[in-house]
């Protein structure tokens, strides 16, 4: 998933995501092959409070987000998650990154990974790769080691995307 439309939960449009993953996992187990899942990171509402529309609005998108979409995330996180078992491998950022988020913003309230309530910066995504690691079951002992500013200042990155926040606002 990249990206989304922003819109409430929608019957339709989960069954229409159920539908494509079942397929996708259809495919995959005819080949023999172990299919990967990853949930959505989560939407957070906190740095663009002043752009949120409630269910009702006329239009969503990303300059008008439905205020309670990460409610919708959850929805298709939970769903995958259900999913996972022999041949089938979820990874659930979702839950994972919302879990950081609350316990970053003890310590500083206004933390966020995405200043645009969606795209994650270099935190977020040093954070993701580190679920997708362990959901991996990959060791992660050195990651411990490893920040976001020193990997955009490695010269293997050079000017990558992870080097420069290219969907801050």
């Amino acid at each position: 998933m990249n990206d989304g439309i922003y819109h409430p939960q929608s019957e339709d449009r989960m069954k229409a995501f159920q539908s494509g993953i079942n397929d996708l996992r259809d495919k995959v187990a005819a080949i023999h092959a172990e299919l990967v899942l990853i949930s959505p990171p989560p939407f957070d509402k906190l740095p663009i409070k002043s752009r949120l529309v409630d269910k009702d609005a006329p239009e969503f998108g990303y300059k008008t987000p439905f205020e309670d979409y990460d409610l919708v995330l959850r929805d298709y996180a939970s769903w995958l998650n259900s999913l996972a078992g022999e041949k089938l491998h979820v990874v659930d950022l979702h839950t994972e990154m919302n879990k950081a988020i609350v316990k970053k913003r003890e310590k500083n309230s206004s933390f966020t990974f995405a200043q645009d309530g969606i795209h994650p910066n270099r935190e977020g995504h040093l954070l993701m790769a580190t679920i997708v690691a362990q959901g991996l079951e990959l060791n992660t002992e050195n990651f411990s080691h490893v920040s976001a500013d020193k990997i955009a200042k490695d010269q293997l990155f050079g000017e990558t995307a992870f080097s420069r926040d290219i969907h801050s606002t």
